[in-house]
């Protein structure tokens, strides 16, 4: 009787071992989706506990297999198979969101981009690192699909951004950014930027915020390369290249390129390149290239920035102004104004080639030609050249070239004047009773003869005196 009652025994026990199995205190029967049901509610589940060399040791270890390491203090799992495993660890940590590495071998933490993770296959090319809260969250799936490698670590970081490739470091950075392979390190680096497929690049706290250009490179803090609709814009330096329009720019320097409209835009320095609305303007000194709207505007040197801006090549309406030196080429309306030299701060508009209305001025010396209404003015030291020149305006050291057109120029064509007074003046017909100039002065005839084409001033202060040489 003994053995045929430990035999029933024995069929029973067989019997629930392949069937479902429950292990509790209760009695409860197990789960309908559980081959294995533990329960309780003063207990848990105990798995092998093992060094990481002992575990290492494991035969042929099946895959999903699970263990406690006890050398690093966290769960490890086979995803490998039997023969080539490959051991994966998780860890949760006390205060902060969890860190999971899983199966593709991403690093997320375990707020709701951990759920994208383990509830989709976007991740499965793998090395995707999203660290902190909400970092990665709601992102595109093509920001995981493709070879690109998605890295988001701070708060918020690549939060609601698309594009695959992308690198977020700093809270903030890159979120709701939409360029394929972004680089964005800072707070706030790269946020809120539609830049379609092309890349971008932001270090530095609000570096390439809030732009819809294509192709950004900013490097520097508050505000570089911020607001600016433009493409392929490279701007280095502290609030540098905001709020501008135009494309293919470039900056270097503390609160420049701002406000431009035009393409083409280079500067060099503090404050300049700001408020142009033309093409191709190279701005290198402080305060340099400000609210011009002709085409090619070329400044070097350096102005004033308190109040209104002024300085080298500022408020010119003309195009090909070329302008160096300290508040050169100011107020200018006519095209093709060249300006070398230096003016006065003090004086809103002085320095070479300042308020002219003519085109074709070329100005070289301190506060050289000034408020000209003619075409083709070239003056040399500090006066204006509009004819007739008062010879009592005339400085040690200038020269005054006038070259008129033939829109309204002087009858008298050419003429140089020295310091002294004296003038070389050429033109046609005789000069007696026509050119008015001190004694001294020559006169050359283009339409005389023998002995009618060389003629000099002996006497007089009116224009009788000529005589032909």
């Amino acid at each position: 009787m003994k053995k045929i009652t430990s035999f029933c025994a024995l069929i029973f026990l067989t019997a629930s071992i392949t069937a479902q199995v429950a292990i509790n205190k209760t009695g409860a029967t197990p789960d309908a989706s559980a081959m294995l049901d533990v329960q309780g509610t003063d207990v848990g589940f105990l798995v092998p506990r093992m060094t990481a060399t002992q575990r290492l040791a494991i035969t042929t270890p099946a895959k999903g297999l699970l263990v406690f390491d006890t050398d690093s203090n966290v769960f490890y799992y086979n995803q490998g198979a039997s023969g080539t495993p490959d051991w994966v660890w998780f860890k949760s940590n006390a205060d902060t969101a969890a860190i999971f590495k899983d199966k593709y071998d991403n690093l997320i933490s375990t707020t709701a981009q951990r759920d994208t993770f383990l509830n989709d296959d976007n991740a499965t090319y793998g090395g995707h690192i999203l660290l902190g809260t909400n970092a990665g969250r709601a992102v595109s799936t093509a920001s995981f699909g493709g070879p690109g490698r998605l890295v988001a670590i701070g708060a918020n970081a690549a939060q609601y951004s698309d594009g695959s490739g992308k690198i977020a470091i700093g809270n903030n950075a890159a979120e709701h950014d939409s360029a394929n392979g972004s680089i964005a390190i800072g707070s706030y680096a790269l946020r809120n930027n539609a830049s379609g497929v092309w890349t971008s690049v932001g270090i530095g706290k609000r570096a390439g915020e809030n732009n819809t250009g294509q192709a950004l490179t900013a490097v520097g803090s508050w505000g570089t390369g911020q607001n600016n609709t433009g493409t392929y814009a490279t701007l280095i330096g502290a609030d540098c290249g905001r709020d501008n329009s135009g494309g293919y720019c470039s900056a270097i320097g503390y609160w420049n390129l701002s406000n431009n409209t035009g393409d083409q835009v280079y500067c060099l320095g503090t404050e300049n390149a700001r408020s142009n609305s033309a093409d191709n303007v190279v701005a290198i000194g402080k305060g340099s290239a400000h609210a011009n709207a002709g085409i090619g505007v070329i400044a070097i040197g350096f102005g004033s920035s308190t109040g209104t801006p002024k300085g080298t090549a500022t408020n010119n309406l003309g195009s090909g102004v070329i302008a160096i030196g300290t508040l050169s080429a100011m107020n200018n309306i006519g095209d093709d104004v060249v300006a070398i030299g230096s003016g006065t701060a003090a004086d809103a508009g002085a320095g070479p080639a300042k308020s002219n209305t003519g085109n074709v001025v070329n100005a070289i010396g301190y506060d050289a030609a000034s408020s000209n209404t003619k075409n083709y003015v070239n003056v040399l030291g500090r006066y204006s050249a509009d004819a007739p020149q008062a010879e009592s305006t005339i400085l040690t050291g200038d020269l005054y070239l006038k070259d008129p057109d033939a829109s309204g120029g002087s009858t008298t064509g050419n003429t140089f004047t020295f310091n002294s007074g004296v003038k070389v003046l050429n033109g046609s017909g005789t000069p007696e009773g026509t050119i008015t100039a001190p004694i001294g002065s020559m006169y050359l005839r283009i339409d005389g003869g023998a002995g009618t084409s060389f003629y000099i001033k002996e006497s007089g202060t009116g224009n009788t005196g000529w005589v032909a040489k």
